[in-house]
C-alpha cells in the first residue's frame, strides 16, 4: 500500500470524508428535495392530473402504474441490482487491488445518470426512471469502496470521530449546493433562466447537473489522495472465481464471528426502516401530511442541518459510553418517531418529528460505519469482502424496504400505514444490537 498522503495525518482523513461532500449533493438534491417534488410534477403532467391529485397513475409498458409506487419500485430495483453485483464487484476489487478504480467508476457512473437527469421531462419520461436507477447504483456501489478505505486512513481509536467527519462533511457540503439550487428555482431570473417557457422548470434540470459536475469535481480530491493499492499480475484469473472466493472467505470468517453476525443482523432491520424512510421521507410529506413545495424545501433542510448536529453529538456519546449503548439510544428514539409520525396529521407536529429524524438520522449511519470498522478483521486485502457484506445487507432490507413501500401504496393508496411497520424492524434491531459486544478481532 503506497502512501501518497500520510497515514492516519489531517489531511488525508480530510481528504477521504471530502467524498462525503461530494457524493452527499446527490444524496439530498436529487434523492431527497427536489428529484422526487420534480418527479411527481412531471408525472402528472404525463397524466394530465390536477396538482391536488392524491393519486397518479402512469402508464408504463402498457400498465397503469401510481406514480408514488412506480418511484418506489425503481428504487427498489436499483438496490436488488446492487445487491447481486456488489459481492463480486468488491471481491474483484480486493483480488485485483482495485478499491480505488471501481470506486472511480460507479462515482463517474452516477454522475453521467445525475447530468441525464437534465433531460427528463414529460416527453422523455423514461430518462426519470432510467436516470434515477443507475444514479443510485453509481452512488451506492461507490461508498462500497469509500467505507472500505476508513480502516486504511485512520486508527481504529478515531473510527468514531472520522466517520461522523465524513457524515457531518456530507450535510454541510450538499446543503449549500442545495440553497444554490433553491435561489435559482425561486429566482430563475437571477440566473439567466428567465427568457425560457418553464423558467423553474429549467432550474430544475439544471440542478441535476450541477450535482454531476459537483460530485465528480470534489471526488477528485479524494482520489488524489486516498493510498494507491498494488494491482495483481495474473493475467489468467479469473475473475468471477476470485471475486466468489474472496467473498466466501468474508462470509466464513463472520459465521464464526458471533458479535459481528449480531451486528448484520441488527443493521438489516436497521436498514430496512431507515434507509427506506429517508428515500420516501419527501412523499410522505407532499402526499399524507400535505406540505407545500417550500414547506417541503424547509423540512429538508431542517433535517441536514439537525442531522449535522446528530452525527458529531452522537459521536461523541459513543466516546462517552461506547458504541454499541449510543447506537441502541439512537434507535429507540427511532421507534418513537415512527410511532409519532403514524400518529402526526398536522403541520407543526409534523416538524416537531423531523427535527428528531434529523437527529438520529445521520448519527445512526455514521455509528453503524464506524461499529462494523471495529468488528472485523483488518486485513487490507479483503478489505471490500467485508464492508461488501455490509452493503449486501444494506441493499437487501433496502430492497425489501421499497418494494413493500410500493405494494403497500398500491394496495392502500396510503404511505401512512408503512410507518408501524417500520417502528416494528427498529424494535427487532434493537433486540440484535443490544446483544452484541464490541471486541479486538484478530485476523
Amino acid at each position: 500500500m503506497e502512501y501518497k498522503v500520510p497515514f492516519n495525518s489531517k489531511k488525508l482523513i480530510n481528504r477521504w470524508a471530502m467524498y462525503d461532500w461530494a457524493n452527499s449533493a446527490f444524496a439530498l438534491v436529487i434523492t431527497a428535495a427536489i428529484f422526487p417534488t420534480f418527479f411527481a410534477n412531471v408525472s402528472r403532467k404525463l397524466a394530465g392530473a390536477t396538482a391536488d391529485a392524491k393519486e397518479v397513475y402512469v402508464n408504463i409498458m402498457g400498465l397503469d402504474i401510481e406514480s408514488n409506487a412506480l418511484y418506489s419500485y425503481a428504487l427498489a430495483l436499483a438496490f436488488c441490482i446492487l445487491m447481486v453485483l456488489s459481492p463480486l464487484l468488491s471481491g474483484i476489487a480486493d483480488a485485483e487491488g482495485l478499491k480505488k478504480r471501481m470506486m472511480k467508476i460507479f462515482c463517474y457512473l452516477g454522475s453521467f445518470a445525475s447530468f441525464g437527469l437534465m433531460f427528463f421531462d414529460a416527453d422523455n419520461y423514461w430518462i426519470g426512471v432510467v436516470g434515477i436507477i443507475l444514479g443510485m447504483i453509481g452512488y451506492n456501489g461507490s461508498i462500497i469502496y469509500y467505507n472500505s478505505f476508513l480502516p486504511l486512513v485512520t486508527t481504529e481509536e478515531n473510527y468514531d470521530k472520522v466517520s461522523a467527519r465524513g457524515y457531518a462533511y456530507g450535510y454541510l457540503g450538499s446543503v449549500i449546493l442545495l440553497i444554490v439550487n433553491l435561489l435559482m428555482i425561486k429566482n430563475p431570473a437571477w440566473f439567466g433562466l428567465g427568457g425560457f417557457e418553464h423558467p423553474t422548470t429549467v432550474a430544475c434540470q439544471l440542478s441535476f447537473a450541477m450535482v454531476a459536475v459537483w460530485w465528480v469535481g470534489f471526488a477528485q480530491l479524494t482520489f488524489n489522495a486516498l493510498p494507491i493499492e498494488p494491482v495483481g499480475t495474473d493475467k489468467g484469473i479469473n475473475y468471477f472465481k476470485a471475486g466468489m472466493e474472496k467473498l466466501k472467505i468474508a462470509y466464513n470468517s463472520v459465521r464464526h464471528l458471533p458479535n459481528t453476525r449480531r451486528f448484520l443482523i441488527g443493521f438489516f432491520f436497521c436498514a430496512m426502516a431507515l434507509q427506506t424512510i429517508m428515500y420516501i421521507a419527501v412523499l410522505f410529506a407532499k402526499d399524507v401530511i400535505h406540505l407545500e413545495d417550500s414547506e417541503t424545501i424547509m423540512m429538508v433542510l431542517l433535517l441536514q442541518f439537525v442531522g449535522t448536529i446528530g452525527a458529531i453529538l452522537f459521536s461523541r456519546i459513543s466516546m462517552k459510553i461506547g458504541n454499541i449503548k449510543a447506537i441502541c439510544i439512537a434507535v429507540i428514539i427511532w421507534i418513537f418517531v415512527c410511532i409519532a409520525a403514524y400518529m402526526v396529521t398536522e403541520k407543526l407536529p409534523f416538524f416537531i418529528v423531523a427535527s428528531f429524524v434529523g437527529l438520529v438520522m445521520g448519527a445512526l449511519q455514521s455509528l453503524n460505519r464506524s461499529t462494523f470498522s471495529k468488528l472485523i478483521p483488518i486485513q487490507e486485502d479483503e478489505l471490500s469482502s467485508f464492508y461488501s457484506f455490509l452493503d449486501v445487507t444494506e441493499k437487501a432490507a433496502i430492497t425489501i424496504g421499497t418494494l413493500s413501500t410500493g405494494l403497500i401504496i398500491t394496495m392502500t393508496g396510503s404511505l401512512r400505514n408503512a410507518i408501524l411497520g417500520y417502528s416494528a424492524c427498529f424494535l427487532i434491531a434493537l433486540y440484535y444490537y443490544a446483544r452484541v459486544k464490541i471486541e479486538k478481532i484478530e485476523a
